[in-house]
């Protein structure tokens, strides 16, 4: 009988690398990866959860009858309250959603790697077997929102400041793996590390 896959959490703050660890693992092993933060822009679409955002929000949040991400998250990284309120109605709804997909593709697979900012706040660690805290320091992080994204500097900025600081994700890691010098120099650490996952 085969086991099931490894469930395994990827977080850390935006511009740290997780995209491009997880296109590293995907490559060199049996993985199936699920981003949280896509599964809330698919949310943004639910009737339930869109009535709710826009009586919150009030309907400034849309364009020609959708929410708009851009509007959207222009408050909740101005506005802790906000964003507080935002996690309160979409995190039920993913942790939902991912129970679904993890109970369908737990067989299939070695590794499933769930991969988000919010992860923690979320609940989502609980359902993890481990939990990989991505790192860069934050001056590559701006560089690269502002250069590889073409987010402009000042909001860039901002988002960084809406997260978590780092020790709040070193805190709930079991694994913390530095990518300020890019994915190349990680290699026997990676496979150290999931030598221990599997």
């Amino acid at each position: 009988m085969r086991t099931k896959a490894k469930v395994i959490g990827v977080t850390g703050e935006t511009g740290g690398g997780k995209s491009t660890f997880l296109h590293y693992v995907q490559a060199r092993y049996n993985s199936y990866i699920i981003d949280l933060d896509k599964m809330v822009h698919v949310l943004l679409d639910d009737r339930e959860v869109k009535a709710q955002l826009i009586d919150y929000f009030s309907d400034a949040i849309l364009d020609k009858g959708r929410i708009n991400r851009q509007r959207l998250g222009a408050i909740v990284f101005n506005d802790k309250n906000a964003l507080v309120y935002l996690s309160q109605v979409t995190h039920p709804k993913v942790t939902e959603n991912l129970k679904k997909i993890l109970s369908e593709k737990q067989a299939e697979y070695a590794l499933i790697l769930v991969e988000g900012i919010a992860l923690i706040e979320a609940g989502i660690d609980t359902l993890c077997d481990a939990i990989i805290y991505i790192q860069a320091d934050p001056d590559i992080r701006l560089k690269r929102l502002v250069e590889q994204r073409h987010i402009p500097r000042e909001r860039s900025k901002k988002m960084m400041a809406s997260q978590k600081p780092s020790f709040f994700y070193q805190r709930h890691a079991t694994y913390t793996l530095s990518l300020t010098q890019g994915i190349e120099t990680k290699e026997q650490e990676i496979k150290k590390m999931f030598q221990e996952i599997l």
